[in-house]
């Protein structure tokens, strides 16, 4: 869970190092993670969602 955390914490506040000391080794201790690996991409034209011109 530490890994995801750093990850994350990567994406979301720029790096892990910026955070208070220990905070995602306290933090991953009451969490739990998911690894998800996709069967399938499917694809979706959002364009079809807008109002047709004249419609």
């Amino acid at each position: 869970m530490l890994r995801i955390g750093r990850r994350i914490a990567a994406v979301t506040a720029g790096q892990h190092e910026g955070l208070p000391g220990g905070y995602l080794e306290r933090t991953a201790r009451k969490r739990l993670g998911y690894v998800v690996e996709p069967a399938r991409i499917v694809s979706w034209d959002h364009g079809k969602l807008l109002p047709q011109p004249g419609g």
